[in-house]
C-alpha cells in the first residue's frame, strides 16, 4: 500500500506503519516519508515495548522520527483518538500551515 500510494502521489492525512515488514522496514518508511514531508503525521505500530522503541527510533532518525509509537495489541479507540487529534490540528485554521500532532507513545 505505501509503495503504491507514494508512486501515485496520493495525498494522505496521516500514516500508520508497522515496524517489521517484508520489503521495507518501518524505519525506512518513516525516514522516507518524513524526508519528503516533515509535517506528515507518522505513527509506528510495534509489538515491542512502545516507550523504549520510540526512544530508539528518535535516536536513530532524529528529526525524521515518527510522531509516536503504538504498542500491540491496541484498541481501535486509540487510533480513532489519534485521527481526531490529527484532524483537529490539520484543519483547525484554514489560513495557517498545518502543525504536527503532539508526540504520543501508546501502550
Amino acid at each position: 500500500m505505501y509503495i503504491k500510494g507514494c508512486d501515485a502521489k496520493t495525498p494522505y492525512d496521516a500514516v500508520f506503519t508497522d515496524l517489521s515488514m517484508p520489503r521495507k522496514t518501518g524505519v525506512e518508511v518513516v525516514a522516507e516519508i518524513k524526508g519528503n514531508d516533515p509535517l506528515m503525521p507518522v505513527y509506528v505500530i510495534t509489538g515491542w515495548q512502545p516507550d523504549g522503541e520510540y526512544q530508539n527510533l528518535r535516536a536513530k532518525l532524529g528529526n525524521l522520527a515518527p510522531d509516536g509509537v503504538i504498542g500491540k495489541p491496541f484498541q481501535i479507540q486509540d487510533i480513532k483518538g489519534l485521527l481526531e487529534e490529527i484532524k483537529r490540528i490539520k484543519f483547525s485554521t484554514k489560513n495557517s500551515q498545518p502543525s504536527q500532532p503532539q508526540t504520543t507513545s501508546q501502550s
